[in-house]
């Protein structure tokens, strides 16, 4: 998504219309694998951050067509781990579109699965047995299953251009939602000495960079005072990388346990 969203700002800046939109959404995506790429390239992942980052001026290439999208792609690329190809990437087309399909049937077989499971008791410090191993649970995520319902709210406000409405459904509980858990306290929860979330709060100097970055948006705080930027790099933080993030640490944790 971060090469898509590049190559989407060249055609932008070729045509001259505005690119904030896409420069936020592609901001918010670049976010979630920044990191792990610095870590390969520094020099490369800032020239992709200085790309996205909405307080730096950005102009069309003219010796260059689609320089963003090239320069993105082979900073990526390049810093892939062994083992890990181009095909194991992917591409966003139609073409795939029959792929996608399972997987979304996949998504959402394992979603009820767990469910099912979560709903059924608390479930720290309980086990079950599977396939001849017995695993004991770490953590109870039952409350966390309902967070689609506020998802769901600030997208709808988003979509409105509502910041009111959208910042409540983060900070807030929905009326009616079986969630026990707010979206922000997802953002603010503290795993320290997960490998995953020492690596980004490490990065960004922060514990708690996806709220830092999600208040930004809902507030408008510079340099998100472009509407259309802040709707999406909204969406993509609290959306994408909130939710990846958090499944990400539990599973680090049920691991490490």
């Amino acid at each position: 998504a971060s090469i898509r969203y590049a190559y989407k700002m060249d055609i932008d800046l070729k045509e001259g219309t505005s690119f904030q939109e896409h420069r936020g959404e592609g901001w918010g995506f670049w976010r979630v694998v920044e990191p792990y790429i610095a870590a390969t390239d520094s020099a490369g992942a800032q020239g992709v951050t200085d790309m996205y980052d909405l307080s730096k001026e950005l102009s069309a290439m003219s010796d260059f067509d689609y320089y963003y999208f090239c320069l993105t792609k082979n900073v990526i690329m390049a810093a892939l781990p062994d083992g890990v190809s181009s095909d194991d990437i992917g591409v966003l087309a139609y073409s795939k579109i029959s792929s996608m399909v399972e997987f979304h049937r996949a998504s959402v077989c394992l979603v009820a699965l767990l469910s099912a499971y979560a709903a059924s008791a608390s479930t720290t410090g309980q086990s079950y047995t599977a396939a001849g191993s017995t695993y004991t649970c770490v953590s109870n995520v039952e409350g966390n299953l309902a967070v689609t319902d506020s998802v769901s709210a600030l997208k709808t406000a988003l979509d409105g251009k509502d910041w009111d409405a959208a910042k409540s459904a983060y900070t807030t509980i929905v009326s009616d939602s079986a969630a026990t858990v707010k979206l922000q306290e997802l953002a603010k929860e503290d795993f320290t000495g997960m490998a995953q979330f020492d690596t980004f709060s490490n990065f960004y100097d922060s514990a708690t960079w996806i709220d830092d970055l999600a208040l930004m948006t809902l507030d408008g705080t510079s340099p998100w005072t472009d509407d259309s930027a802040r709707k999406e790099g909204c969406e993509k933080t609290v959306m994408n990388a909130l939710l990846t993030n958090s499944a990400l640490n539990n599973l680090y944790k049920a691991m490490k346990m």
